[in-house]
């Protein structure tokens, strides 16, 4: 299967996510042939709204949960996401499948987001082992890939900031930065690649881990 590349379309304020838009073009079919698009102005956590969802997904689809602002977003083990700033990318998906833990699955997600921001966007990111996204030495991004007891599904989360935010820095024990710092970036560009990369990684992994999509 050849890669899917959708680009997000211009917007009156291109730093305010169109969730009406990324709604429509994730309807057509072209990425997940049975998807729910959810989208709030402020959560606690997308990682846990796709928990919640997962619960009662007895169709089966995969769940898409995103938001403009995130208030109690998690890193792994006891680890916080800290975040401040809205319309950076607080974006969770849900994939219904009985398969447990797939440590490589969040690698090989790392490694296809750091290699999109490179050919689509012109912006140089690295992987920093197991899950942070860094800008030089700072990091402006995390993956959490989580599966849930007495759930049938994982949950795969990301988060990105996109914009800086002066008052970050006190919070964080390590440098924090925004991808603004070299290149603005339009928040429905980002969030249709990143479903992008899903449905592509869903096509090479799917049969090797029986995830119904």
């Amino acid at each position: 299967m050849e890669d899917i590349l959708l680009v997000g379309m211009p917007h009156e304020n291109p730093e305010i996510i169109n969730g009406d838009h990324i709604a429509k073009e994730l309807a057509c079919g072209k990425l997940f042939s049975n998807c729910e698009w959810i989208f709030h102005e402020s959560v606690g956590s997308t990682n846990d709204l796709v928990r919640q969802r997962l619960r009662t997904n007895a169709d089966q689809k995969i769940i898409v949960v995103c938001a403009r602002r995130q208030t109690s977003g998690r890193g792994r083990g006891m680890n916080r996401w800290v975040s401040n700033r809205v319309n950076n990318i607080y974006l969770s998906f849900g994939f219904p499948t009985k398969i447990g833990s797939v440590p490589q699955f969040s690698q090989i997600f790392a490694n296809k987001v750091v290699r999109c921001f490179r050919d689509v966007f012109s912006v140089n990111l690295t992987v920093k082992a197991p899950n942070d996204l860094l800008l030089g030495d700072r990091k402006v991004g995390g993956i959490l890939l989580e599966v849930p007891a007495k759930i049938c599904g994982w949950i795969l989360g990301i988060g990105i900031n996109l914009f800086s935010d002066p008052d970050l820095q006190g919070q964080c024990a390590q440098p924090v930065g925004a991808i603004d710092l070299v290149k603005n970036l339009q928040p429905d560009a980002v969030i249709l690649e990143l479903c992008t990369i899903v449905a592509n990684l869903k096509e090479e992994m799917g049969k090797k881990f029986s995830i119904k999509m």
